[in-house]
This record gives structure tokens, C-alpha cells and sequence, in this order.
């Protein structure tokens, strides 16, 4: 099984207040700039922790210097800017670049990938775009839904996904319920293989055969928020030995994302990643069977 990677890389701009937030008003923030962007979040956090990935970017030459595989659409760069406290204040992102892109460099890398392997998507290339790809491909294909205003494009696309990762809000406005245990039951009616929508500090819903509320018995503190949603997606991908193994491994990346003050971990290795995924205990809280 291969995993690739489709999705955009960001300048990222990351404005950590340094003070409440008052609106209206000029705030007081240390600026720090780096590359992130949902695809290369995921992208990257995978190649961090040794898995081998492809990935399918829209940036320039320069990108290839973090990549071992990559294809790299020249484009105008996205910048993402957000305002940070303990968690996002707001985030604004110029993606308009994207819209020009073509896709035709990734079209014989995306015919070449087997049903048993993995394609990763995020949500921020056009709509027509995803489509086109995503039928040049015999791959099983996961979409990190990537925001609540992007989330819609979801239901255009639903035909060709075999898994969804969803946050809580993602979740609601995608179903238009405003209680999750109503989101998570119109979900598991979807042919979606499967659904995962995680809830911060209250553990992760997976939607496959069942139903099954994850609980980490002791949520972490966080430092900082960017990137823990990618990295949480990119542990799911990672090798496992069950399913409680393969949340574990989401819960673990995303903890250890959400200690350092970027959206990836440049000093990550796996055996950081062990000692800290012994320590924390997941629990399953609820199961059910999935309804039809």
C-alpha cells in the first residue's frame, strides 16, 4: 500500500497575541512565518514519522527540498494568516492562486496508484478540479475536510470517497444539525466507508462498521492549535495493529503537534512518537452498529 498526498502548501503567517484580543483595535503579536497548508501538513508529518509518500502540490521548485517525492504545479502562493491566543482567534487564507491550476501533472501519478492504495486529499483546489482527479484514480480515497467554509465541496465529491475526516464543526455545518449526536447519525447514513470526526478534549468518533466514541483519558494541554487536525489525519494513516493501535496513533501525532509552536514537528522522530504514544491511555467509550 502507497499513500499519496494531493493538497496545498501555504505560506503560513502565525500572529501569537500577546495579549486578549480586542477588536477594532491595533493587537500586539509576535509574527513567525513558515510553510503549512492541510496537504502539506499531512504530507509532511508522514514523511517526518518515515512513512513513503508522494506528495501532489501546487507551489515552487523550492518545496523540494522536504520531499523525498514530490510533484510540485508552479503556482502563485498561497498565504494563510491567522491570530493565535491558546487556540485560533481567526484565520484568513488567499488562496485565490489555486484557481488557475491545471491538474495535469498529477494525472499519470494518480493512474498508476492500485485499489489498495491510499489517496489523501484536502479540500483546497476547485471543486471541478478534485472531481477530475479523483476519477483518474482506482485508489481509496480519504479527504481531510480542511475548513467549515470549504466543507460543502464534500457533498459534490461524495460519490468517489471511501473515507472522511470531519472536525465537530465541520461535522454540523456539513449536516446542518446543530447537536453532534445527530450530525454523527445523519453521517453514518452516507456511503462513506469511513467517517472520522474528532471533538477536541471529548475523543473522536469513527463511523465504519460501527459507531465508536475514542476517549484519551487524559486530554492534553496545548501550546499551540495549528496543524493538530493534519496531524491527527496523518496518524491515522500510519501503520496500526488494530483500531484502538490506529486512534492512538491520530491522538499521539496530534498531542505532540499541538507542543510545538508550528503546524508540524521538525524535530519528530519515532522514537519520541513510541514513548509518547505508551503513555497515553484511549479508552472506547460507546460503540454501536452503524445504521444503514
Amino acid at each position: 500500500m502507497s499513500i499519496t498526498v494531493l493538497g496545498a502548501t501555504n505560506e503560513d503567517h502565525t500572529f501569537t497575541l500577546k495579549s486578549p484580543l480586542r477588536l477594532k483595535d491595533s493587537n500586539p503579536v509576535s509574527d513567525e512565518k513558515t510553510l503549512g497548508g492541510v496537504g502539506f501538513n499531512m504530507a509532511r508529518t508522514l514523511e517526518i514519522a518515515g512513512a513513503d509518500i508522494l506528495f501532489l502540490t501546487a507551489f515552487d521548485e523550492s518545496l523540494k527540498a522536504y520531499f523525498k517525492k514530490i510533484i510540485i504545479e508552479k503556482a502563485e502562493k498561497p498565504s494563510y494568516y491567522a491570530v493565535i491566543d491558546n487556540d485560533m482567534e481567526v484565520a484568513f487564507a488567499a488562496m485565490d492562486g489555486l484557481k488557475a491550476l491545471k491538474g495535469d501533472v498529477f494525472m499519470n501519478a494518480l493512474k498508476t496508484l492500485k485499489e489498495d492504495d491510499i489517496l489523501l486529499s484536502d479540500l483546497n483546489f476547485e471543486t471541478s478540479l478534485l472531481k477530475t482527479l479523483f476519477e483518474n484514480t482506482r485508489a481509496h480515497i480519504y479527504v481531510e475536510a480542511t475548513s467549515a467554509h470549504k466543507v460543502f465541496k464534500v457533498k459534490t465529491l461524495i460519490a468517489y470517497l471511501y473515507g472522511l475526516k470531519l472536525n465537530e464543526l465541520e461535522a454540523k455545518i456539513l449536516t446542518e444539525k446543530e447537536d453532534l449526536e445527530e450530525a454523527i447519525r445523519v453521517l453514518e447514513t452516507w456511503p462513506i466507508k469511513e467517517i472520522v470526526v474528532t471533538c477536541g478534549a471529548c475523543g473522536a468518533y469513527i463511523i465504519d462498521n460501527h459507531v465508536t466514541h475514542f476517549q484519551d483519558q487524559a486530554p492534553f494541554e496545548s501550546i499551540h492549535m495549528s496543524g493538530v487536525g493534519d496531524a491527527f489525519m496523518a496518524g491515522f494513516m500510519m501503520e496500526y495493529d488494530s483500531a484502538l493501535d490506529r486512534i492512538k496513533n491520530a491522538m499521539t501525532m496530534a498531542l505532540l503537534t499541538s507542543q510545538v509552536e508550528s503546524s508540524t514537528m521538525p524535530d519528530l522522530d519515532l522514537i519520541k512518537f513510541k514513548k509518547t504514544k505508551e503513555k497515553r491511555y484511549v479508552r472506547i467509550l460507546t460503540t454501536r452498529p452503524r445504521s444503514t
